[in-house]
């Protein structure tokens, strides 16, 4: 008889000890998002384009490149050199429970701009939700701020803005002199992670201030 009660016992010892860790450690199934995934294509450089690009224009397309040369504007010189292997359109998925439903939020808040001008994109996300939907949303401009949604011009979103771009990888293809035109990285209302450049430096910026 006590073998029996301490094999119950045991067994509903170690029932208990995996529910606790269940609950100290969450996964993607206990987090609710409407979005299933977020595919992206980005152009990984800055450039000026004579024409605006259309978000269903950009194309997954890489090229080699040589030696680049780094222009210091503060200076006018040329400041150095380095090599990019790959330079043209990345193609990046965006699954992570944690991210997706931190994206929606930022999402549900765009507000349309007041200005109607031309979208010249960088950035095209098609937004999957879990119901079928799919939803474009488009960064643009040299820098990559501008944000257009559903094909309508929205007003600014540093968060939603970093988001995307860190999590894709945008910046460690940048050098850290750009970093200060960009402004999300510069916004001190919502907290972020330091990020790395094309040199694998570790860039913290203006941090969150409480």
């Amino acid at each position: 008889m006590k073998k029996y009660i301490f094999l119950i016992l045991y067994f509903a010892s170690l029932f208990f000890m995996s529910g606790c860790k269940n609950n100290k450690q969450p996964n993607d199934e206990n987090i609710y998002t409407s979005i299933e995934k977020i595919n992206v294509l980005f152009y990984n450089y800055l450039f000026e384009s004579p024409m605006s690009i259309s978000c269903n224009s950009i194309k997954k397309e890489i090229s080699s490149m040589d030696t680049i040369y780094v222009y210091d504007y503060d200076t006018n010189t040329l400041s150095g050199e380095f090599r990019i292997d790959n330079q043209g359109v990345f193609e990046v998925e965006l699954t992570e429970a944690i991210l997706l439903k931190e994206i929606e939020k930022e999402l549900l808040k765009l507000s349309p701009a007041d200005s109607t001008s031309t979208f010249d994109a960088r950035i095209s996300c098609m937004v999957k939700y879990k119901n079928g939907k799919c939803q474009k949303l488009c960064i643009g401009g040299y820098f990559s701020e501008d944000i257009s949604y559903q094909e309508i011009n929205q007003k600014r979103n540093n968060r939603l803005l970093y988001l995307i771009k860190n999590n894709i990888g945008y910046y460690s293809w940048m050098s850290r002199s750009k970093y200060i035109y960009m402004k999300e990285l510069q916004d001190v209302t919502f907290k972020r992670e330091a990020i790395i450049d094309y040199k694998d430096v570790k860039y913290i910026g203006v941090m969150f201030q409480s």
